[in-house]
């Protein structure tokens, strides 16, 4: 063992990561991090997470933590967070 040349697995997204998307993961990211702090395994934890959610599980989440998708500006907006 540890004298072969080692394996590398190729991880590849279950699902294809739109900017609406990786915008929504971005947010699940920032709002998790509000609650608990921010590690560097939290966040690729969190990261982890949020894309492999089926993207409409996704986007509901992100919407219930007051978050709209604005397609023209291609990101996730806080709603009363100003224009």
């Amino acid at each position: 063992m540890g004298h072969g040349k080692e394996s590398v697995v190729e991880m590849k997204a279950q699902q294809s990561l739109t900017p609406k998307a990786r915008a929504a993961i971005n947010v699940f990211v920032k709002v998790n991090a509000t609650i608990e702090p921010p590690t560097m395994d939290a966040v690729i934890r969190w990261t982890l997470q949020a894309e492999r959610m089926k993207r409409d599980s996704l986007y509901v989440w992100v919407g219930k933590h007051g978050y709209r998708w604005r397609a023209s500006r291609k990101q996730w907006v806080l709603l009363g967070a100003g224009k």
